[in-house]
């Protein structure tokens, strides 16, 4: 261990610092202007494919390049979180309509649903906290017009929850409840449970606009590996590829369009095109060719 004694630097110094160890630096005035935009911290995770060693960059290696990548990773980001926002809304819908219309209003407030092993009451706990902060108006309404705050029906509740909670409720609930959620999904509890804990990750390192082109997934979704169609696909679930055919199912299955998943294909693809090492580095299998990962008429509502 060693004391930390970089000293802070001005931004031109720090286009000087990238130049000096390789970087071909084309315009440094715009540089500097980029760098004081976003952090060289930031922006320096995207400099590691581009270099041969610690602090020196493979030769030919050029900021333009590194300002493309970062460029093209917010794009992936924003099209993921766009794609995440249809697919959380039908999943919330799913959850209000099996819970209310099988067992009232205040369903998730029933401990005869829940596992013997779930902390119910802790997650009751967590949720009225995230009420109490809430300011929509409805539960506002609630607030000053029914008894019984920060208590309010499930179709409330699951609105204002985050992801985070609505994937600890499905872990939590017995296996009747659950059935009823995931009708027609064609997944085993197990592979469900995990792969809505990866969606809220999903979308964490998203609205955090973490780096995500190469990032090894910290939640891995599990692979329905008794599904044959999922066994042929072979592709991996620790890289950000393993997105696709994940969200490919997922809207499949809730009724969503295909289509609106093209703008994350088509930044893959870019993606991948940079670097002969780039796909690798992203999971992406060689066969892949730009389109859907699964061939049309692969996906089943039921297996």
């Amino acid at each position: 261990m060693k004391p930390y004694d970089k000293p802070a630097l001005s931004y031109p110094e720090q286009v000087d610092l990238v130049r000096s160890r390789g970087l071909q630096v084309r315009d440094p005035g715009e540089a500097a202007k980029f760098l004081s935009r976003f952090s060289y911290y930031r922006i320096s995770t995207y400099f590691l494919p581009f270099q041969t060693e610690r602090d020196r960059f493979a030769p030919g290696s050029s900021f333009d390049a590194i300002v493309d990548l970062y460029r093209l990773d917010e794009e992936l980001r924003r099209g993921l979180f766009a794609v995440l926002a249809k697919v959380e809304i039908s999943l919330r819908t799913r959850f209000i309509y099996a819970l209310a219309k099988g067992w009232g209003p205040f369903a998730h407030y029933l401990s005869s649903l829940m596992r013997s092993d779930f902390n119910h009451r802790e997650w009751l706990d967590s949720l009225e906290r995230e009420v109490d902060r809430a300011r929509e108006p409805f539960i506002n309404h609630y607030r000053v017009t029914y008894e019984g705050f920060p208590r309010l029906p499930v179709w409330m509740a699951v609105e204002v929850m985050r992801l985070g909670s609505l994937s600890a409720l499905y872990s939590g609930l017995l296996p009747e409840p659950r059935r009823q959620i995931v009708e027609g999904f064609g997944l085993p509890h197990p592979v469900f449970r995990s792969w809505l804990h990866f969606l809220s990750y999903l979308r964490n390192v998203c609205a955090h606009h973490a780096r995500l082109w190469d990032r090894e997934l910290a939640i891995r979704p599990e692979i329905p590996r008794k599904d044959a169609s999922w066994r042929k696909l072979a592709i991996g679930n620790t890289r950000v590829f393993y997105v696709l055919p994940v969200l490919e199912c997922v809207t499949y299955w809730l009724g969503l369009s295909d289509a609106i998943l093209d703008e994350v294909r088509k930044t893959l693809g870019r993606i991948q095109g940079m670097n002969p090492r780039f796909p690798q580095m992203m999971g992406i299998p060689q066969h892949w060719m730009g389109g859907g990962v699964f061939p049309a008429g692969t996906l089943r509502r039921q297996i």
